[in-house]
């Protein structure tokens, strides 16, 4: 299913669809520089003056966002019933998931300021500093892939984002078999489950384009079961 040819059908009118799609855009450019600054402070250690309010603003303007649509998306529901509501299912439920990445940025911001012993030399600095290198990069891929309809881009945020949850994974392990710190255990912890699940929300963006309403927000290999 083309999702974009399908909005068009069923809300009768490429300038509602663009309106949403506008809005989702900058959804998404807020979420990209959301996450960009918070790991900038985690990996440089670079000043940003005023951090703290610039990512709980930004993060109000996501949720206000994510309001904004799901509001514009019924009020044009409530003048055309009988209509297949199934693309505004799918809508709803990714403004969602870009609204809960922007959630887990302020969660990174607060590691930030708990852990003290991360910098270029901790064993496990290059390996999450490759893996936020991913995120940006997927965090950017899955937008276009959306917005353009791209199957092939969309099943490969999906695969890579499927990695990253692995990893992260995995890295539990090695922590929980570790004789780091208390400060070190936690935070590290806390690092990985966040990235699995900003790279889980972006997976679940991605498979709007390639999956129908009811196998939106599986994985790749759930989403191959027969349901």
């Amino acid at each position: 299913m083309n999702i974009f040819k399908e909005m068009i059908r069923v809300w009768k009118g490429k300038t509602f669809m663009d309106s949403i799609m506008s809005d989702f855009k900058r959804m998404m450019k807020e979420i990209y520089t959301m996450f960009d600054n918070v790991t900038s402070l985690l990996f440089q250690h670079k000043r940003i003056p005023g951090i703290n309010k610039r990512i709980y603003d930004e993060d109000h303007f996501v949720n206000k966002s994510e309001r904004k649509i799901r509001k514009r998306i019924i009020e044009h529901l409530a003048v055309q019933p009988g209509v297949d509501i199934g693309p505004s299912l799918i809508m709803m439920s990714i403004v969602k998931d870009a609204e809960r990445i922007g959630d887990y940025c302020k969660n990174l911001l607060e590691v930030y300021h708990m852990f003290k012993v991360f910098n270029k030399k901790h064993k496990y600095y290059s390996t999450f500093k490759q893996m936020r290198d991913k995120i940006v990069n997927l965090i950017f891929t899955t937008d276009q892939s959306f917005r353009k309809s791209w199957d092939d881009k969309a099943r490969q945020v999906m695969e890579d984002a499927f990695k990253i949850e692995k990893d992260c994974d995995q890295l539990l392990q090695e922590f929980s078999n570790s004789k780091m710190t208390a400060n070190e255990a936690v935070n590290l912890t806390l690092m990985s489950r966040h990235f699995k699940r900003i790279a889980a929300h972006l997976s679940n963006i991605a498979s709007a384009v390639i999956y129908p309403v009811h196998r939106i927000d599986f994985s790749l290999d759930k989403a191959k079961r027969k349901d």
